[in-house]
């Protein structure tokens, strides 16, 4: 059999790729961040993505066999976008362009500056929508990540590969913050 490293090159672009580098969104993810704005959907998805992990963090344990794993992320991954997982009184805060959604209560124990505070029932249900649309699209895969995952799944950075990676929706991650991360954000500034 001839070998053909172009191959190999090309299937991993396109497996690297998912979404980024000039493909298109979803068409109810694109729907969505434009009604509500780029900061709003970035948000949306932290918070989508930080429901899915925390559900599939309680569901899918290490001791687990790869077909439990997929079921139980399968489960996980049904529940995880329900109204019922967000915030009751989900509200968006701060200026046009860095908007986020936010706890109300949160919001108030934290206090500092509340710029722009507003509150609707319509932000519960956009979060649910991201999250809806997350699962369509990439419920597969996070099934399969969970299942071949070798350490704790709630320990996995699904903000940073979705949101981040994947579509492209944030610059950086919202809500999961991990020592990855911090470590790269380290190595760029002793770069500079």
């Amino acid at each position: 059999m001839a070998s053909r490293p172009w191959l190999v090159t090309c299937t991993l672009i396109c497996i690297c790729r998912g979404f980024a580098g000039g493909d298109e969104l979803p068409k109810d993810v694109a729907e969505l961040r434009s009604r509500i704005g780029a900061d709003l959907a970035c948000s949306a998805c932290a918070h989508a993505t930080a429901s899915l992990r925390m559900l599939l963090g309680s569901k899918v344990k290490t001791s687990m066999k790869k077909k439990d794993k997929r079921r139980a992320a399968k489960e996980a991954l049904a529940a995880a976008c329900e109204e019922a997982r967000f915030p009751t009184q989900l509200a968006t805060v701060g200026d046009e362009g860095s908007r986020r959604f936010g706890d109300l209560q949160e919001l108030q124990q934290k206090g500092g500056s509340m710029n722009n505070l507003k509150m609707s029932p319509a932000n519960q249900r956009d979060v649910a929508l991201m999250c809806s649309a997350l699962a369509r699209h990439f419920g597969s895969d996070v099934v399969e990540q969970a299942a071949t995952y070798e350490d704790r799944i709630g320990g996995f950075n699904l903000e940073r590969w979705l949101c981040v990676k994947r579509l492209q929706l944030c610059e950086k991650t919202m809500m999961h913050h991990s020592y990855d991360e911090d470590d790269a954000e380290d190595e760029t500034r002793e770069e500079l």
